[in-house]
């Protein structure tokens, strides 16, 4: 939310394939891969994505373990340090919380949820999150346009006159640079195509057909009204704001809260930024702990520990994770929207 509406505030029009390239890999995967990998799950008796890939070609299951699994914690670190740096902006910007602060106070947040309970917990945390993230995407964007009705402002004047480029679809490039601009933008499709364990995880999990067309159809929805909402938000704060110096475009989503809406509403859908965030990060630690506990410790080292020993190392694992995950934040100076871009290319 933070990176992406940002990213359409600098970039303008063209930012948009961003969003469709996002919204048609989550149409796409769910439409085609979420019953073939609730199937395969079923016949293979897996867990996660790396086991999935080693019954697959069994032949080289360790080596496709090892693999998968580095990959897939070492991207995610990063992808999981984004999301930490993205909360630690919000409180920063609704509280003027000191920034290091507000990444600890994140990360203590995001690890106490992960202790309390799996996978089931997660997706139930997710649900609710996914609702007030949902009405903050919808409502946010409605109020600025009515905003803009009011001050007499024009969203196509605000584009023409931000920069080269902005109020153009292509952001302004000719010829081959058109190709490249739009590949980068769209490229986000790709990481649906099964290569990434947070969202195949969730295919993995469906009991039967008609859990898969229900949750489809919930996907499909909620992914085009949040993106729209996004681009949205994006193009109307570039319109209210455009003369408004920002030391860091990706606060501009909790700055429009606080200045467009009462108080009492401005909470809920500021927890609509944060609830978006925690979503994301709890299921990367659950990838990164599943990961290390299932395919390294029970089936590449082959140990056999007990229930009790195996909540240990998950809980190790989080810890470590969580750490290693606010080193990044710390010592990363590119935006949360970079850093998420090159984890996701990473997995996917």
């Amino acid at each position: 939310m933070l990176g992406y509406t940002g990213f359409v505030f600098a970039t303008g029009l063209s930012g948009v394939w961003v969003a469709a390239g996002i919204a048609l890999g989550i149409i796409f995967s769910w439409l085609f891969l979420a019953k073939r990998f609730m199937k395969e799950t079923d016949e293979n008796k897996v867990l996660t994505l790396p086991d999935y890939l080693a019954k697959k070609f069994g032949r080289h299951a360790q080596l496709i373990r090892w693999v998968s699994t580095i990959l897939i914690v070492s991207f995610m670190m990063f992808y999981f340090g984004a999301q930490i740096a993205g909360a630690g902006k919000t409180l920063f910007a609704v509280f003027h919380l000191n920034l290091i602060g507000g990444m600890i106070l994140s990360l203590a947040i995001v690890i106490i949820l992960s202790f309390l309970g799996g996978f089931i917990s997660v997706v139930w945390t997710d649900m609710i999150q996914s609702i007030m993230m949902l009405v903050t995407l919808v409502v946010l964007p409605i109020v600025a346009l009515f905003y803009i009705n009011e001050r007499d402002l024009s969203i196509a004047h605000a584009l023409q006159t931000s920069g080269a480029g902005m109020d153009s679809w292509t952001g302004g490039a000719i010829g081959f640079a058109i190709g490249v601009l739009f590949f980068n933008n769209f490229a986000w499709f790709f990481g649906f195509l099964g290569g990434q364990p947070q969202i195949s995880a969730r295919f993995m999990a469906l009991k039967n057909k008609k859990e898969a067309n229900t949750a489809s159809a919930v996907a499909i929805i909620w992914t085009i009204l949040a993106y729209a909402g996004a681009f949205m938000i994006g193009l109307t704060a570039l319109t209210l704001y455009q003369n408004h110096h920002f030391a860091d475009v990706e606060t501009i989503l909790p700055f429009m809260i606080l200045d467009l809406l009462p108080p009492w509403i401005a909470g809920l859908l500021l927890s609509g930024i944060l609830a978006a965030i925690i979503s994301t990060a709890d299921s990367q630690l659950l990838v990164l702990t599943s990961s290390v506990s299932e395919d390294i410790v029970h089936n590449a080292l082959g140990l056999k520990l007990t229930e009790k020993q195996l909540v240990m190392v998950s809980r190790i694992t989080i810890i470590i994770a969580g750490l290693v995950g606010l080193t990044i934040a710390l010592t990363s100076k590119s935006l949360v929207y970079l850093v998420v871009s090159w984890a996701w290319a990473g997995v996917g």
